[in-house]
């Protein structure tokens, strides 16, 4: 007998499992009626807004 590599096998299975666990979750905290975290609602920016300065700009006026 050839010994197969069982890696593949086993990585997907995690997978699946993680994903069945965590779609159960979702779906019992949405039944209890959960207060689950969201997303922010984009922000909009004004034609005219100044662009901040990028983190990485230092300025050395004193």
């Amino acid at each position: 007998m050839s010994q197969k590599n069982q890696a593949p096998a086993v990585i997907l299975s995690l997978m699946m499992t993680i994903a069945i666990v965590g779609t159960g979750l979702w779906w019992f905290a949405s039944r209890i009626g959960a207060n689950l975290p969201t997303p922010p609602p984009p922000t909009r920016t004004l034609p005219n807004a100044p662009t901040p300065k990028p983190a990485s700009s230092i300025d050395f006026r004193f």
